[in-house]
C-alpha cells in the first residue's frame, strides 16, 4: 500500500481524490487554503498536471492545448525580437566604426598641455567660482589633475558654506591637514560640522594662516569656539558672527576679538544677533582697532547702552568706510563745541545705513550731520524709515559730490521742499533711487523726477522704486525716454497710473514691452 504523507487535520493525502477543505471530514484529502502553509509543500509540485491521470476530463485537455499553443506563440516572439536585436546591434556596430575611423574616441587621457598651463586654468576658474567644489571634483578625473588641485596657492580661498559637503570628523581634519594650511579666506556659514567641537578643532589645529573668516549662521556653535579660533589665527582681519550664538557675541569675547586682533582688524560683522552692552563693544573697538573699515551692527538687539560718543568713534577709527545700523535703537551723546570742532569725521566713509523696518525718531538730522563730517566719498546712503524732522534735509548741505545710491522709502523727504536740490546735486551719479511709500504733496515728487529727466548728460539710473507714490503718467513717460539703462522699475500701487502699468519690471525686457505699450 503507497504511503501517502498526512495532510491538515491528520487525513492522510491521496493525490488522486482532493476536496476542499471542509469541516465534516470525508474518505480522500482536503485542499489546503494556503500551500505555504501546509507541511508538505515542496514548490513547483502543485500543479495540475501531477494530479491528472488517465482518465482527465476534456476541459483539462482543452487547457493542455491551449496552453501548449499560448507558450510557442511566445517562444516565436522572443525568437524574432531576439533577431531583431541582433540585427540591431551589428547596423550599431558598424555605424560606431564608421564614427570611430572619424573621429578617434577619447581614450582617457587630457590634452598634453604644460602642467603650468593647466595651473593657470585652475587658477582662473578658482577666482572665479571658489575652491569647492571645483578642486574637489577636478581631483577625480587624473593624476595630473588630483596633483594640481592639491597645490596650496589654490586654496586661499574656500568657500564650504554648499549643501552638499555634509562632511565628518576624519574628512574635514583630511581637507584642513592637507589643503587649507595656505587658506586665507575660509566660509564655514551654515555648516553643520560647526556644531561639534572636533569642527573647531580642525580649524584650529591648521589654519594659521586665516585672515578672514565667515562664521555666519553657525547657530549651534560650542561654547567658547570664537576666542579658540581668535587666539589660533592670529592675523585676522575679517570676522563675520551674524546669526550666530549669544556666547559667540557675548561681550567678553567681542572685547577679547578687539584685543587680540587689535590693528589688524578691518572688517567685523555681529547683525541679527543678541548683545549686552553697545557702548561698551564701541568703545573697545575704538581704543583696539585704529584700521576698521567695516562695521555691521544691524539688527542687534542691545540690552543696554545704546548711547555712544560719535566724535571719539571718528577721531580712533577714522579709516572707516561702511558703517551699517539699521533698526537700531542708537543714538549719540551730547558733544561739546569744542568736540564738534576737533573732530576729523569719517573723511574715506562710502556707505552708510540707518534705516529702520517701523518709523524711526531717534535718528536725528544733528545725529546725520555729526556722522557725516567730512565724508566726501560718499556713494550709498539708505535712510529708509527715518521720519525725523530735517533729517533728510541735511542732505543738501553733505560734502559728497557722487553719491550713487540714495534710499528714502518713508521717510522725512515726503514733507520736506528739498527734494528738487538734492535730486540736482546728484542727477549725474544716481544709479539706484528709492522714493517708495511716501505720501508727497501734489506735483512735488514730479518735479523732483523732471530734475533728473532734464539733466543734460546720460543718465545712469538702474533701480528706480515709486512704489506707493503719485507719480503721473507724463512723467513716468519723461522717465522711460531718458533712462534707457534701467533693468528695474517698480510702480505697483501708483494710484494716478494706467492699471496695465501697476506693478514691478523686473528686467530690460519688461521695461522695453512696457515702452512699446505706451508708444514710445
Amino acid at each position: 500500500m503507497p504511503k501517502y504523507p498526512k495532510g491538515i487535520l491528520g487525513v492522510r493525502k491521496d493525490p488522486r481524490n482532493q476536496i476542499l477543505f471542509s469541516f465534516s471530514a470525508r474518505q480522500g484529502d482536503e485542499w489546503p487554503s494556503d500551500d505555504d502553509e501546509d507541511a508538505d509543500y515542496t514548490p513547483g509540485k502543485d500543479t495540475d498536471s501531477e494530479y491528472e491521470g488517465s482518465g482527465t476530463s476534456k476541459e483539462s485537455q482543452k487547457r493542455k492545448i491551449k496552453d501548449k499553443k499560448t507558450e510557442t506563440a511566445r517562444k516565436k516572439k522572443i525568437k524574432e525580437n531576439s533577431h531583431e536585436t541582433t540585427e540591431k546591434r551589428s547596423c550599431t556596430s558598424r555605424i560606431v566604426q564608421r564614427n570611430t575611423s572619424e573621429y578617434p574616441a577619447f581614450d582617457g587621457e587630457l590634452p598634453s598641455l604644460p602642467t603650468e598651463v593647466w595651473e593657470k586654468i585652475f587658477k582662473i576658474i578658482v577666482e572665479k567660482d571658489g575652491a569647492l567644489p571645483f578642486l574637489h571634483r577636478a581631483a577625480r578625473v587624473c593624476r595630473l589633475w588630483n596633483d594640481i588641485s592639491k597645490r596650496p596657492h589654490l586654496w586661499e580661498k574656500t568657500d564650504m558654506s554648499f549643501g552638499w559637503l555634509n562632511l565628518k570628523e576624519s574628512q574635514l581634519k583630511s581637507i584642513c591637514e592637507n589643503r587649507l594650511r595656505s587658506c586665507r579666506d575660509l566660509s564655514v556659514s551654515g555648516c553643520k560640522f560647526m556644531n561639534h567641537s572636533w569642527g573647531v578643532q580642525a580649524i584650529t589645529d591648521n589654519c594659521h594662516n586665516l585672515r578672514a573668516i565667515n562664521l555666519s549662521n553657525c547657530k549651534k556653535l560650542p561654547v567658547g569656539s570664537v576666542d579658540k579660533i581668535v587666539s589660533s589665527c592670529k592675523h585676522l582681519q575679517d570676522i563675520d558672527l551674524s546669526s550666530t550664538t549669544v556666547d559667540a557675541v557675548a561681550q567678553q569675547t567681542l572685547i577679547n576679538i578687539a584685543e587680540k586682533c587689535g590693528p589688524n582688524l578691518k572688517r567685523i560683522v555681529i547683525s541679527e544677533n543678541f548683545a549686552k552692552n553697545l557702548s561698551t563693544f564701541l568703545t573697545k573697538i575704538a581704543e583696539k582697532c585704529p584700521n576698521l573699515e567695516h562695521l555691521d551692527i544691524s539688527n542687534v538687539k542691545w540690552q543696554s547702552g545704546h548711547t555712544y560718543d560719535i566724535e571719539s568713534f571718528q577721531r580712533s577709527c577714522s579709516k572707516l568706510k561702511s558703517f551699517y545700523s539699521s533698526n537700531n535703537v542708537a543714538r549719540a551723546m551730547p558733544a561739546s563745541q569744542q568736540n564738534l570742532q576737533q573732530s576729523p569725521g569719517f573723511p574715506d566713509l562710502e556707505e552708510l545705513s540707518l534705516a529702520a523696518l517701523e518709523s524711526n525718531r531717534l535718528t536725528t538730522s544733528d545725529f546725520i550731520e555729526r556722522f557725516v563730517k567730512n565724508a566726501t566719498k560718499l556713494r550709498l546712503i539708505d535712510l529708509r524709515g527715518c521720519l525725523s524732522d530735517r533729517v533728510v534735509t541735511v542732505l543738501k548741505d553733505i560734502e559728497a559730490d557722487d553719491v550713487e545710491q540714495l534710499y528714502l522709502a518713508r521717510s522725512q523727504v515726503a514733507s520736506c521742499l528739498c527734494l528738487d536740490d538734492i535730486l540736482r546735486r546728484w542727477q549725474h551719479s544716481l544709479s539706484h533711487l528709492d522714493l517708495s511709500w511716501n505720501n508727497f504733496t501734489r506735483n512735488s515728487l514730479d518735479s523732483g523726477l523732471d530734475v533728473l529727466c532734464d539733466f543734460c548728460g546720460e543718465s545712469r539710473m538702474l533701480q528706480l522704486s515709486l512704489a506707493g507714490t503719485n507719480v503721473h503718467m507724463n512723467t513716468l513717460k519723461k522717465i522711460l525716454r531718458k533712462m534707457t539703462k534701467l533693468d528695474r522699475l517698480d510702480l505697483s500701487s501708483c494710484r494716478d497710473l494706467d492699471r496695465g502699468c501697476k506693478r514691478e519690471y523686473k528686467s530690460q525686457a519688461e521695461i522695453n514691452d512696457l515702452r512699446k505699450s505706451l508708444g514710445l
